[in-house]
């Protein structure tokens, strides 16, 4: 919605990204050894011992962010899944209580990093997200950054990676190439798929092909 407010600016046009499934147990015993778990599995399982409880999440999923925050619920196959590779590693969690279970989405942005600077062609708005799951432990710093910004002041660190300037060369890029508008906007909605038609232009002659075809029906 705020790209709308800054039309002659090119914004990520994709700022949520995937729903994370969290369960919490009511075991204090796991948290005295405070190991995190990272479980390379099918379901991307992290688990988080906590000093009163053990907290675990995973299975994310693309899905539509709700305008209702109560909306925001887990889904009950993955909680069972979570569920299940907690226990595979920690097997005392079997028989503990689940206090809660919960959803989220994490911040993202089009292609997947942060997006910390002045917005292009605009002299007075700074803009900051797309933290993803780190969002929390790096907000400080990009509020810090983006404080400097907004007070015309050099931010403490290099902020290049994160400029949201890049949108817009990726999109003037896009544009030089001739692109169909419908491919354009399909490239522009799935960075990967941007990333793979660079990389082989035979990939691009397919989806030209594709889009004619569509045109044409």
């Amino acid at each position: 919605e705020m790209a709308s407010w800054f039309p002659e600016s090119a914004l990520p046009q994709d700022t949520v990204a995937d729903r994370y499934t969290s369960v919490i147990w009511d075991d204090a015993e796991v948290g005295k050894s405070a190991t995190m778990v990272f479980i390379s599995d099918q379901h991307h399982v992290e688990v988080y011992p906590r000093a009163d409880e053990c907290y675990a999440n995973g299975c994310p999923t693309r899905a539509e962010l709700p305008d209702d925050p109560s909306q925001i619920v887990p889904p009950p196959q993955t909680v069972a899944d979570v569920t299940a590779e907690t226990v595979g590693v920690v097997p005392r969690l079997k028989d503990a209580p689940v206090l809660r279970t919960t959803a989220c989405f994490l911040a993202g942005s089009d292609d997947g990093r942060p997006v910390i600077g002045l917005v292009p062609k605009v002299t007075n708005a700074v803009i900051a997200c797309g933290g993803g799951c780190w969002g929390i432990l790096n907000g400080p710093a990009m509020g810090q950054a983006s404080a400097a910004l907004a007070m015309g002041e050099s931010p403490p660190v290099s902020l290049a990676a994160f400029d949201p300037a890049r949108f817009g060369q990726r999109r003037a890029r896009a544009s030089g190439l001739g692109l169909p508008p419908k491919l354009h906007a399909l490239l522009e909605q799935n960075p990967e798929l941007a990333q793979v038609v660079q990389q082989d232009p035979e990939a691009l002659g397919q989806l030209l092909h594709l889009v004619q075809g569509d045109d044409r029906s």
